[in-house]
């Protein structure tokens, strides 16, 4: 499938990426960036991940939008609804709506009787790097990882189905799951682990930072991760984040009880739990 115009809003990391293997693998014949620094989407425009570009300092900016096949709105989840409700109110529902947020409960839930729920299927490439801008993006992000849809059951057939296509396209696996399901599950194997490594990288001593080795700067790597992206993920998934952070916490008490009481036995026991399960993913993330 190839896109006449597909317009991206937010055009950082996961945008910049999009755009470029889209005018790479000529998968659209124009790519329209949508932003708010024109420095940022001037770069997009050098790096070739866009055509053109408009800002969002105009009310009417969604008008400009109309001919678009596809719109993908990549910015921090909090701005995911009021943009997707903004664009519909100018436009309607002839373009097919998707986004890349880390969070779907709150947004599926929020869209619910509006009418870009005919049109807006939830999408979270499971993708990504603590850096951030379009400076980092790269045409092969996606290649071979998974993207989770969350669709609505009043979603029109051809919009589910153009978000899968679109994600396919990119060199993406697609696995349709629940909204519910999406914020629980990642709440333990996203966000949790963001938590862990903010947590590990704020009570190491700035002074021992020269005596850390691999261990220590591949677990805290993702902690570099942007704090007012993840405040908002936090924000927006926090029930099912604070459940994971509470079983975490009961796992990390056996731990302490174990060492206290000196039964290694019990800690090589729980060393071999996370060995087993780590192991069971194998080097499926090797790369980053």
């Amino acid at each position: 499938m190839v896109w006449q115009r597909v317009s991206i809003v937010g055009v950082g990391l996961l945008g910049g990426s999009i755009g470029l293997r889209l005018k790479q693998a000529k998968l659209a014949k124009e790519v329209i960036g949508i932003g708010r620094n024109p420095e940022r989407l001037e770069a997009a425009l050098a790096k070739g991940a866009i055509d053109s570009y408009l800002l969002r300092d105009a009310d009417d900016w969604p008008q400009k939008l109309v001919g678009s096949d596809l719109i993908i709105v990549c910015t921090p989840v909090l701005e995911i609804v009021p943009v997707v409700e903004q664009i519909v109110e100018e436009i309607g529902t002839d373009a097919t709506i998707t986004d890349v947020g880390s969070t779907k409960s709150e947004i599926m839930t929020r869209l619910e009787g509006h009418a870009a729920e005919l049109c807006f299927v939830g999408s979270h490439p499971i993708a990504g790097s603590e850096k951030s801008g379009v400076g980092s993006a790269t045409a092969d992000l996606l290649e071979g990882k998974l993207v989770l849809m969350t669709s609505s059951p009043n979603n029109a057939a051809k919009h589910v189905e153009n978000v899968s296509a679109f994600w396919r396209s990119l060199g993406a696996f697609v696995q349709e799951i629940s909204a519910a399901d999406h914020d629980s599950i990642l709440a333990t194997t996203s966000h949790l682990p963001h938590v862990v490594a903010s947590i590990l990288a704020g009570v190491t001593p700035r002074n021992w930072l020269s005596m850390t080795g691999t261990g220590w700067a591949d677990s805290t790597r993702i902690a570099s991760g942007s704090p007012i992206v993840w405040r908002q993920i936090l924000e927006e998934n926090h029930g099912p984040v604070l459940h994971a952070i509470d079983n975490f916490a009961t796992i990390l008490g056996d731990w302490s009880e174990a060492l206290r009481a000196r039964d290694f036995d019990k800690i090589e026991q729980l060393l071999n739990v996370g060995k087993k399960i780590r192991d069971a993913l194998g080097n499926r993330h090797s790369s980053g």
